[in-house]
């Protein structure tokens, strides 16, 4: 996987932003179980 500069900071940027996602829904699906409890 050769890509430009650009390209692979725009790539690996993306991927930290949907890690980020998830991680947020995991801790917001968390919460509601914890509000129920």
């Amino acid at each position: 996987m050769r890509r430009g500069k650009c390209g692979a900071i725009k790539g690996e940027g993306f991927d930290q932003r949907r890690e980020m996602l998830e991680q947020f829904r995991e801790l917001l699906f968390v919460l509601r179980l914890g509000h129920r409890l």
